[in-house]
């Protein structure tokens, strides 16, 4: 199973390992990057989850193809606010 079927099967823990498998290999794969970023969220794990949401955020905004870009600036708001960290939602 691909780490993007572990996902969308709710497997998230397997997903999460899985990735780190991918990344420990390619570090610079922002597709594995995303699913595990998602995965960590789904379980509730923010804190793990928000520094790669916010690579993911640069990532996306230094594309030339989609210029103004909000990025990933929702899911990290969100992020924040489960947090408790209200002072850094935008």
């Amino acid at each position: 199973m691909t780490v993007y079927d572990l996902m969308k099967s709710g497997q998230y823990a397997e997903a999460i390992a899985a990735c780190k498998q991918a990344l420990a290999a390619n570090p610079n794969d922002f597709k594995t990057i995303s699913i595990m970023a998602l995965a960590l969220r789904a379980l509730g794990r923010y804190e793990e989850a928000l520094p790669l949401f916010e690579r993911l955020d640069i990532y996306w905004k230094g594309i030339k193809i989609a210029p103004g870009s909000p990025g990933q600036q929702e899911d990290i708001s969100c992020l924040y606010w489960f947090l408790g960290n209200r002072q850094n939602c935008q």
